[in-house]
Parts: structure tokens; sequence; C-alpha cells
């Protein structure tokens, strides 16, 4: 299918986010006002780069609180319109998308809004134009995608049609199931975004955190696959609102994006596989899993030969995770990349301690091993630091028995960190060790945690002088797969920024 971006998702001046979107793959933009009107470009200068760049112009937008008004403000509505039907023909753009009336006095007859909709449809069919028309969650009126689809019917005019945005449907949790009785010529356009949570605030209040396909809690397989069922053949179209996005790099968020639309074809493909219907031509074929591999991502890292020297004495191990520093605008873009690449099936959030300050993050888990994108706006942390090289910071991996594993490399590679003396005795209170424990931890300077009655055993060797560590677990019977000990994270960055600092 083709792919569009609404100009807002990207940061920086209308010609860099076109580039940033056209670098990326994408077919078409959503050319979002706010981005015209600070402009410098003329009309033609931007309609001659988009078409340098391979860009459709899809949708101008938005037209705001257009319908449900008196007869007076309809007329000051119909003049607005006018005016930006001149600048989409000079543009090339046909389409125009009219958000409902949020304001507190909008009328809530259905028939008038009907009326007044189908009024700026015939006058936008006098220029061959089109109109969208889209129920904001937090419309007065119109805040239901059932309630946008009984105004286009009732207008009945051939070049009005519906413009259908997951967040506002999925925001209020309303069923879209009958989306799919819907012809699909009538809609007229299709956005996209997540949420990183269910949504419990009114969703105008949740619209700055708005994210890629994939990486929230709404249902965007379910909702794609049975908006594509009505034979919909238009854009999947991505209208993100990130405070997020909009501080971040154009060119790595536009990649991420891309990345996210390829992902959920692939998923709502294999949905439809798995009802036993054909595969659908317009949709990206599901491929085959990627086995993740921890030399795939780290190949390039400065040290691999003395890392692969090391791993090669330790014996028998398995990858666990990889970790990689990245800045805080480009977190959500790296998740969207690996979890497509390598099939990453679920994440958690990450929550992690340094001296400097905090540490956050995602890891994203697949059946053999695991990501973990960490990050952090306090600069001077390690992995702010790194973040700025987007720098693999750790290889994780399983050992049978931590303390034959650092015999091995004992003369070979640096000693793993040295944790404090104060750590120890900490451990040893916390959680009643015997002495001769406590001795042979603060021997092997191992960190320490318990579950129940399982333990794990883990040490970090640094390789390299820029703060890689590798960081060598044992994890005894019953111990969580794929769980590492975070709250021993301040303590192992303060040994590492002291190593460091030598």
């Amino acid at each position: 299918m083709r792919h569009s971006i609404a100009t807002m998702v990207l940061s920086g001046s209308l010609p860099e986010k076109m580039k940033a979107a056209a670098h990326a793959g994408f077919d078409a933009i959503e050319l979002f006002e706010n981005d015209l009107i600070q402009c410098d470009l003329s009309l033609a200068e931007i309609r001659e780069h988009a078409s340098q760049l391979n860009l459709r112009l899809d949708i101008y937008q938005p037209l705001r609180d257009f319908e449900g008004v008196s007869a007076a403000q309809l007329a000051r509505n119909l003049d607005r319109a006018e005016y930006k039907f001149d600048v989409m023909q000079e543009l090339g753009i046909d389409l125009m998308g009219v958000c409902s009336n949020a304001q507190a006095d909008a009328l809530g007859d259905r028939q008038l809004i009907a009326d007044q909709l189908a009024e700026l449809a015939q006058r936008a069919a006098r220029r061959q134009l089109r109109i969208g028309f889209e129920s904001l969650s937090w419309g007065t009126h119109c805040n239901r995608w059932s309630h946008a689809w009984e105004a286009v019917q009732r207008a009945d005019q051939h070049n009005l049609g519906l413009i259908l945005d997951s967040y506002h449907t999925l925001a209020l949790r309303d069923d879209y199931s009958a989306i799919s009785e819907i012809p699909g010529e009538r809609i007229f356009y299709f956005q996209l975004s997540d949420a990183p949570f269910e949504v419990g605030s009114p969703p105008l209040y949740t619209r700055p955190l708005r994210t890629l396909p994939g990486l929230g809690q709404l249902d965007m397989v379910g909702f794609t696959d049975t908006v594509l069922q009505t034979g919909y053949q238009g854009p999947l179209s991505l209208e993100i609102f990130s405070d997020e996005y909009r501080g971040a790099p154009a060119e790595s968020t536009a990649r991420g994006a891309k990345a996210s639309l390829l992902w959920l074809e692939e998923r709502v493909q294999e949905r439809r596989l798995a009802r036993g219907e054909p595969s659908s031509p317009t949709l990206k074929a599901p491929e085959p899993s990627r086995e993740l591999s921890p030399y795939s991502l780290i190949s390039e890292f400065p040290e691999a030969n003395e890392l692969q020297h090391v791993l090669d004495l330790i014996g028998p191990w398995s990858t666990e995770a990889v970790a990689q520093a990245v800045p805080a605008g480009e977190l959500e873009t790296f998740s969207t990349e690996y979890r497509r690449r390598f099939a990453m099936q679920r994440q958690t959030p990450i929550l992690k301690h340094d001296p400097e300050g905090v540490i956050r993050g995602r890891t994203l888990f697949s059946d053999v091993c695991a990501i973990e994108l960490e990050t952090s706006i306090h600069d001077t942390t390690l992995v702010a630091n790194a973040s700025k090289d987007r720098r693999f910071t750790r290889l994780t991996i399983a050992v049978p028995d931590l303390q034959k594993a650092l015999m091995a490399i004992g003369g070979d590679s640096q000693p793993p960190l040295v944790l404090s003396a104060h750590y120890y005795d900490d451990l040893r209170a916390r959680f009643a060790l015997s002495e001769d424990k406590t001795n042979s931890l603060r021997k092997l300077n191992a960190a320490y945690d318990r579950q129940g009655d399982s333990e794990l055993l883990q040490a970090f060797v640094p390789v390299g002088t820029d703060g890689f560590c590798l960081h060598v677990v044992e994890r005894r019977p019953g111990y969580p797969s794929q769980s590492w000990d975070m709250a021993n994270a301040y303590v192992v960055n303060a040994a590492l920024k002291a190593r460091l600092s030598k």
C-alpha cells in the first residue's frame, strides 16, 4: 500500500520534513496547516519541491470547527474554506481534511451538521476537490466514527467521504467492528497512531503522547485489518502528535515511522492468512523471523575482536541481551526498527539509576534474546555520553558457572568491576547471607540478587576503554529467565565510572 506521513510528526522546516519523508521511502505527506504557514517557500516552490522528491501531497488539513454553527458563522466558515481551496489548487492537492467541531457552543442537530457539510462539499465539487470528514474524540457532538459516517451519509455528496483515525476510535474504546460494512470508496483517508498507555484521561489531554503503531497499547492490527476489509485502497498514513518526535532528528523519526507501517502490514497479513484468506497483494508479506545475533549488531564495535577473544576463553555460554544507548528523542525509532528486523514480540520499560541521574528505556524481547535500549536526559550519565554515538554498551551472556568463567579470562582481560565494600555489607544484611558466601561474592566482584529461593550472580567485565562491558550472568534454577537485576544498576554504574576515570 502507499505510505504517507503527516508533516507535524517530524521536526524541522517543511522542506526538511519533506526530504526526511522521501529519504525514508514514504510515497506522500499530509500537509499540516501550521507547517505551511511558517514556510518561506511559495506554494509553487513547495509543489515543485515535492515533485522533485517524488512525494505526493495527499491532503491539506485541517479545517476546524466548521459544522454545527449559526448561519452567520457558516458564511464566514465558507469564506475561509474558499481561501483554503485556492491554496490546495495551487499545491495540486485535491482532498481537504475537516475535523468535527469541538467548540462548546457547537450545535448538535444532526441534519444541520449534514446540510452544512453538504454545502461545503458542493463548493469543493465546483473545483474538482474532495472533503474528508473526521470525528475528533473530543468533538462536542461528533466524537465517534459512526457520527462522522452518519453525517457523510445524510449529506449524500459524492465528493464527501470519511476520514478514519485509529487514535480517536481506540482511545474511546469505541466498537469499530461495523466499520467493515462501510464501502471502501467512501473512506477517503486512513490515519494511524498508537498510544503507550491505556487511555484513561480525556483523549485531548493525551494527544501529544501518541506513538508509532506497535509501540503502544492500542489494537492497531485489529483496527487496520477491519478498515482494510472495506476494500479501502488509499494510503496508510501516520498522524502522530508527539512532543518527543518533534524534538528528534527528522531523518531518524521518518525511518522508524516507515518501519512501523511495514510491521503493521505484515501483522495484518498474518492475521488474514490465519483466517484462511488469500494473501493480499497490497500488503507486505511477512518475512521469516531473523534470529537475533549480537554479532550482527556489534560487528562494527571497535573492540569486537577483543570481545570475541574473551568469549572464546569462557567456554559454554549463551546470549541473553545486547544493550545500546540511544538519544532520548530516538528511543521509539530504534524500538520500531529493531522490533521489525528481529520480530521482537513484547517489551518492558527500563528504569535504572546512575550516580549522575536516571536511565530510562525499554527492553525488547524475542524468543532467543533481548535488546535493551537505554537513554538519559541527564548529560553527565555514562548512557547520555554513549547515546551521542548510539554506542552498544553491554553484551549479556549466561554461563553455567560464573566463578569458572571469570577464572578462564583472568589473565587475558580486564578484571571485573570492583563493587564497593558497603555493597557487600548491605547484601549480607538484606539477604541474611553467611559471612563465607558474602566473602565469596566479594572476591568474585559479583553482584547478587535473590527472588524466593532462586539466585542470580553477575559480573561486569570492561572491554576496551569506552565503557563497554561484558555482562556475565549465572542464573540459578528458578530465577526468572530474561530478567536482570536493575536494582544493582546504581552501584554498577558507579563502579564503571570509577574505572573509566582512572
